[in-house]
C-alpha cells in the first residue's frame, strides 16, 4: 500500500479528518482536525481496517510551537507490519486542551503518553496511570516546553563526582549538600 492509497482510504472513511497532508522523505504525514470520540474512532479505524492495519504505535511525541496557536503538535507514529508502511499523524493541541488516550487501542501508548505529559504538560483523558515518568512527582513545570526556565531550582552545576554530592538540586537548603546514592557500591 502506498501513501496515496492510505490517504484515499482515510479520506473516504473520515472525510473531515485530514486538515492537510505532506510526504517528506516519502513518509505520509497527516495533520488531523478531530477531537474526542471522533479522534478515537479514527484511531481505531487505522488499527482495525483490514487494508490499513496500523497495529503498531511506535512513538508518541510533541512539539512546542510557542508563540503560535495552537501551541502544541502531538505526533503519533504508526506502523503497519503487514503493509510495511509508516504513517505520521500530527494533532494540533491548545495549551489547556485534554486529549483522549489511545492506550486502550495501542498499549504501547501508555508510557509514551506519560512521557508527553511529564515533559510537555499535555494531559490525556481516561489514561490508566497518568503521572510523571522521567521527573520526580514534586517537580515543577515541564522541561521540554519553550517557556521552561533554563536556570532555577534544579541547577546541578556544583555536582562533585568524587563525593557524589550536589549542593542545590534536591536539598531545600542550598548550603546543605545532598548525598546521592552510589549505584556502583
Amino acid at each position: 500500500m502506498d501513501n496515496n492509497q492510505v490517504l484515499a482510504a482515510v479520506s473516504k472513511a473520515f472525510p473531515q479528518a485530514v486538515a492537510s497532508s505532506d510526504q517528506p522523505y516519502g513518509q505520509l504525514h497527516l495533520t488531523l482536525s478531530l477531537e474526542g470520540k471522533d479522534f478515537l474512532s479514527f484511531m481505531r479505524f487505522l488499527r482495525d481496517d483490514q487494508s490499513l492495519g496500523y497495529t503498531l504505535l511506535s512513538d508518541i511525541s510533541a512539539t512546542d510551537w510557542t508563540p503560535h496557536t495552537p501551541r502544541f503538535d502531538l505526533v503519533y507514529i504508526l506502523y503497519s507490519v503487514t503493509n510495511e508502511h509508516r504513517l505520521v499523524l500530527h494533532v494540533p493541541v491548545d495549551e489547556d486542551q485534554r486529549v483522549p488516550t489511545v492506550s486502550a487501542i495501542w498499549h504501547s501508548a501508555n508510557w509514551g503518553e506519560r512521557e508527553v505529559y511529564d515533559l510537555m504538560g499535555i494531559p490525556f483523558d481516561q489514561h490508566p496511570d497518568l503521572r510523571r515518568i522521567l521527573t520526580w512527582d514534586s517537580y515543577q513545570g515541564h522541561p521540554l516546553r519553550k517557556d521552561f526556565p533554563l536556570e532555577g531550582n534544579y541547577d546541578v552545576d556544583d555536582f562533585d563526582f568524587s563525593t557524589m554530592e550536589v549542593n542545590s538540586a534536591f536539598s531545600q537548603d542550598p548550603n546543605q549538600p545532598c548525598q546521592i546514592p552510589n549505584a556502583l557500591e
